[in-house]
């Protein structure tokens, strides 16, 4: 099953609507879901509440004529199950490694079998039959879906939320931050890029290099990505990059994304004051600091 709320139904069904022309008039089918992991785990506690007024549909509930249902999809790990229930609450527990990334949650309201749906008064106008033939596996309400991402941001290092990509045509000695990403994109030319990738493994660097690309780089690109994000009203809120630092100003009692004052100072705090690792690099290598 796919949210289309462009699909049609060959009876009512309750669901989100445009401008209020639903199937369904002065009722309302809503699925809360919190889904709660532990720490470095993929575990997930999947909690859903299904709200629904519509009474010809609650009646048919507890019939048994139908249940609410809640699909969960996971393309990273192909994973598709649906849990159904006669009350109003779901409560399940996810195995470890069976949700990976962004994920899918669906809720419904299905026939479980054949049965007549009468017309309780709070169908469109335009549906003027008293009743109407269900069939099993008749979808009878759907809310729009849930997007929650399962995967391990919150305990991520700060070095985790960067990758660096080669850009072909873009200028030699020149960098630019993308946030669109996973993680934080440092776009640079296929040379630099390569240039970078030996400073940061050690071959054949000079002393200090690793601290002034520290400096140079990866301060102002955090500075860059934190002031972006407390101006970004939520929109890079699902990001693996903006979580894990979610979760490292929150360790260092600093402003969390969106409330930032001082972000130069909070960058140089998270990245353990590279400023004087840059100082100590220099006077190691005897070169005087002009």
């Amino acid at each position: 099953m796919r949210y289309d709320l462009a699909k049609s139904w060959p009876h009512p069904v309750l669901r989100p609507s445009r401008g209020r022309q639903g199937d369904y008039v002065r009722a309302e089918f809503q699925v809360d879901v919190e889904v709660d992991r532990a720490d470095d785990a993929t575990d997930a506690q999947v909690r859903a509440e299904f709200v629904l007024s519509a009474d010809n549909l609650r009646d048919a509930i507890v019939a048994g004529n139908a249940a609410n249902v809640l699909l969960v999809k996971c393309p990273t790990t192909f994973f598709r199950q649906s849990f159904r229930t006669q009350e109003f609450k779901i409560d399940h527990l996810i195995e470890d490694g069976q949700l990976s990334g962004r994920t899918e949650m669906l809720g419904f309201i299905v026939a479980t079998r054949k049965f007549s749906l009468p017309n309780g008064g709070q169908w469109h106008p335009d549906y003027t039959a008293a009743a109407f033939d269900i069939e099993p596996g008749d979808v009878l309400a759907q809310d729009s879906p849930y997007y929650p991402v399962v995967d391990t941001a919150e305990s991520a290092n700060i070095g985790s939320i960067f990758e660096h990509v080669a850009v072909d045509g873009l200028d030699s000695g020149r960098w630019r931050c993308g946030l669109e990403f996973e993680r934080l994109r440092l776009e640079m030319s296929p040379d630099d890029e390569r240039a970078l990738l030996a400073i940061r493994e050690g071959e054949n660097a000079p002393v200090g290099a690793s601290a002034a690309v520290m400096n140079g780089v990866y301060l102002p690109a955090l500075v860059y990505a934190l002031h972006s994000a407390d101006n970004a009203d939520g929109q890079y809120a699902e990001r693996r990059w903006f979580r894990a630092l979610n979760a490292r100003l929150a360790d260092n009692n600093l402003p969390e994304l969106g409330e930032g004052t001082d972000r130069a100072d909070d960058a140089q705090a998270l990245l353990k004051s590279p400023f004087g690792r840059l100082l100590a690099s220099q006077a190691f290598s005897g070169t005087a600091v002009q």
